[in-house]
């Protein structure tokens, strides 16, 4: 099929790249000369229905997505029957690249560059719109020092979740939230936990989880945790390796609820950090008695992300992550590879296509129909300026006299300091007595879950307060429940808990028990304690590790470290629990009254309610001295 000259307002100068949903141009506008980047989707997938109700829909959805951090979608029409939109395009690389290149990026460009996103993020999100496939082929770094994000919405045009026609996931398994491979529904904490995912490949080199198949990394993600990332790099301050692990969380509800939240407590940590840091280093060149040093201030993003110490100028690349390229050694580890030809610019496609099933491909466009040709184009206005009061003032400038601007230019100074000082009593830390109110209310309410990070902000603030091992005690509790319910999500996806390693089967199983028996409970739980907090070396008993085997055997220790010692603050909870003893009287009442009755029936029916007492109760603690005199009056009626 020959090259289009023309695409609604477009003329077509080269083609950047093709992919199976179709092609990608440079292209400049007729009467303006902006170049742009127009995707031509490929019209086997055009003339499909269902595609053409979704391309609709989203791209409106699309169009309302107004940020800095986010590729500006320009416009979206028709030419004789064939779909397609045009975007911005932008200068610089994928992070995919330079993680590539620089292997590990450091922990203050990752910062950066997450607070960046994050913004993004809360943008969309604030309208509706979650990405659905955020990873670093989607974050273009750009020459100004900026991260801009491209193919919002794509895992939802290009077919809803559906799997493609090769059988593959959409989307990139790599960097993909537990929820999105399993049946649960998609959030913008899905977002968030992606987030969390670049974040590790951009301090560790790698994501977080890998494997040859799609499948071994879809089962690793759901299953397993991923290595800490101060095993694999003990320099990365304690505050980010935190945020990250949060962020990597199995249930959505353990992490953060929202980009707004990632963001204020990764620019708080990045001031806190680079704060100490600067002090650190004065004092050092203090005591060396250099009087000529001078503090460094943070440095800006630019600086931070290019720690090769050059800058990408006409040597950056052009890039659509859905499409082939000729750049060597550039595979993608789900098989898709990022575009590198010697173009001066980089593609930002807001709508990238990931393969989709192919529906008909009879259906394309004959130079013999006689159906009337389809042509229309829609350009989305950047230039209008925005509604609201401000809007109205400028347009009403040219009848007003200056001291109307200067009373506006005041009220808008009063609304900014009142903001910030409302924003100021936000982020101060409340008293000592507020928080641990707050954390008895919750416990009251059954809901301490979600004062998990006002106890953490406890803990950091008055660390000595004569409360605060009330407040630890009740932060392992949520860190237990937490656990609890990550272990029967296991469970779930290993297809039972009999399929799950021992010692987080019969963990789960002395968990479960609390809801029927705190005695029975606390005994197993005893009982998981004896075994799992000896320490065990594989070596002394012969077994031949090598430094991989080693590495999963330190990080299984440590993991069972930490659950000792949640496990060991439960089983002291469930010793003082007095309720489980009025519940046992309750149930001893219950049965005794029905032994009593049943000693009153026919003998044959009496017998069979004995027997029937002995099966299902002969193996409860609570029932033993019941169960005993069953079994004697069943024997006076043999």
């Amino acid at each position: 099929m020959a090259e289009p000259e023309q695409l609604g307002p477009y003329q077509i100068e080269s083609v950047i790249g093709r992919g199976g949903m179709g092609s990608v141009y440079r292209a400049k506008h007729a009467k303006s000369g902006e170049e742009v980047a127009v995707k031509l989707i490929a019209q086997h997938v055009a003339d499909d229905m269902r595609f053409r109700r979704r391309f609709d829909a989203e791209v409106e959805t699309l169009r309302r997505l107004r940020h800095p951090g986010i590729v500006r979608l320009i416009g979206y029409g028709e030419e004789a029957g064939q779909l397609f939109y045009s975007m911005e395009l932008v200068r610089g690389e994928t992070l995919q690249k330079r993680i590539r290149d620089v292997k590990r990026l450091g922990w203050l460009p990752t910062l950066d560059i997450a607070s960046q996103v994050c913004s993004a993020l809360k943008h969309a999100h604030d309208i509706g719109v979650i990405h659905r496939d955020l990873k670093p082929a989607n974050l273009i770094l750009t020459d100004a020092g900026e991260v801009k994000l491209v193919d919002f919405g794509i895992a939802k045009l290009f077919g809803f979740g559906e799997q493609t026609l090769h059988g593959s996931v959409l989307g990139t398994a790599d960097y993909m939230a537990p929820e999105q491979a399993g049946s649960h529904s998609i959030t913008p904490r899905t977002d968030l936990y992606a987030l969390g995912s670049v974040m590790y490949a951009m301090l560790a080199g790698r994501a977080p989880f890998a494997g040859k198949k799609v499948t071994q990394v879809v089962e690793a993600l759901q299953r397993d945790r991923p290595v800490p990332l101060d095993l694999i790099n003990p320099d990365i301050p304690a505050e980010v390796v935190e945020i990250v692990h949060q962020l990597l969380e199995k249930d959505p509800a353990d992490r953060p609820p929202t980009a707004l939240a990632v963001m204020n407590r990764l620019k708080a940590t990045r001031a806190g950090l680079q704060r100490g840091r600067t002090l650190n280093e004065q004092a050092s060149r203090t005591q060396l008695g250099d009087e000529d040093f001078t503090p460094e201030l943070p440095p800006n993003l630019a600086g931070d992300l290019d720690t090769r110490g050059h800058h990408h100028t006409d040597a950056s690349r052009e890039v659509s992550p859905d499409l082939p390229t000729n750049e060597t050694g550039g595979d993608h580890p789900t098989g898709r590879r990022v575009l590198a030809g010697d173009h001066p610019s980089n593609l930002a496609d807001p709508l990238t296509d990931p393969a989709m099933t192919s529906t008909n491909d009879s259906a394309t466009q004959s130079k013999g129909n006689n159906e009337p040709v389809k042509t229309h184009f829609q350009t989305i206005d950047s230039n209008s300026p925005p509604g609201g009061y401000l809007s109205d003032l400028h347009r009403a400038e040219g009848s007003e006299s200056n001291w109307v601007q200067w009373v506006s230019i005041a009220g808008m100074v009063l609304i900014l300091l009142g903001g910030l000082g409302l924003f100021a009593y936000s982020i101060r830390t409340p008293s000592a007595s507020t928080l641990f109110e707050s954390f008895q209310a919750a416990e009251v309410n059954g809901d301490l879950g979600s004062e998990s990070s006002r106890m953490t902000q406890f803990l950091k603030a008055y660390p000595d307060d004569e409360r605060a091992d009330q407040v630890r005690q009740w932060q392992r509790s949520v860190e237990l429940e937490s656990t609890y319910r990550q272990l029967k999500n296991r469970a779930r996806t290993a297809g039972g808990s009999s399929k799950m390693p021992p010692a987080e089967q019969s963990l789960l199983q002395a968990l479960s028990l609390r809801e029927t028996s705190t005695a029975d409970a606390a005994r197993q739980l005893q009982a998981w304690l004896d075994v799992y907090s000896i320490e065990v070396d594989p070596e002394s008993v012969g077994y031949v590790m090598s430094p991989g085997d080693k590495l999963k055997h330190r990080l299984r220790q440590r993991e069972l470290e930490q659950l000792e010692l949640l496990v060991r603050d439960e089983l002291n909870r469930l010793k003082e629990d007095p309720s489980d003893h009025v519940a046992n009287s309750q149930r001893e009442l219950a049965l005794r009254s029905r032994l009593a009755t049943a000693l009153k029936l026919p003998r044959d029916q009496k017998t069979r309610v004995l027997e029937g007492i002995i099966t299902l109760y002969e193996d409860q603690d609570w029932a033993a001295e019941i169960v005993r005199d069953t079994k004697q009056e069943l024997e006076t009626l043999e």
